[in-house]
């Protein structure tokens, strides 16, 4: 949401653009809906968040719902597909790279290490977003 915030006020600085954001509703049962509205809710209410004020809602759809959400799925598996290379220290797929390259795209990728992740579930935790893992769990 940093990154379409951004990219909205370069964009456009003297418009103020309205985003409502479509999620592939997920496990086919929606078992994540909650979390994830529940996600954004959080961001929108943070101070913190510089750009909030682009964003109205979020919502679950299906892919025969929106039609938005195809080429959705395709940056997501480009973007899975880029991860497990870089782990791998393997090339960047091309179609990750043509993707990338297109200036009118606007796709973004960043990755996160293992320790970064849990520097940042520490502090979801301790801004009491976020649960600490039950004993025995990772």
């Amino acid at each position: 949401m940093h990154h379409i915030a951004s990219d909205f006020k370069r964009m456009n600085p003297d418009r103020l653009a309205k985003v409502t954001l479509f999620h592939d509703r997920t496990g086919g049962d929606g078992s994540y809906d909650q979390t994830i509205l529940r996600a954004f809710t959080l961001m929108m209410s943070s101070k913190q968040f510089v750009g909030k004020e682009y964003f109205t809602t979020i919502a679950p759809l299906t892919w025969k719902q929106s039609i938005a959400l195809q080429p959705a799925d395709l940056v997501a598996f480009e973007c899975f597909k880029q991860a497990e290379a870089q782990l791998e220290a393997r090339r960047s797929r091309r179609s990750f790279t043509a993707l990338y390259d297109m200036e009118s795209f606007g796709i973004h990728f960043m990755g996160f290490r293992k320790p970064q992740m849990a520097d940042y579930r520490r502090e979801l935790e301790q801004a009491k977003m976020l649960e600490p893992p039950k004993p025995g769990t990772t």
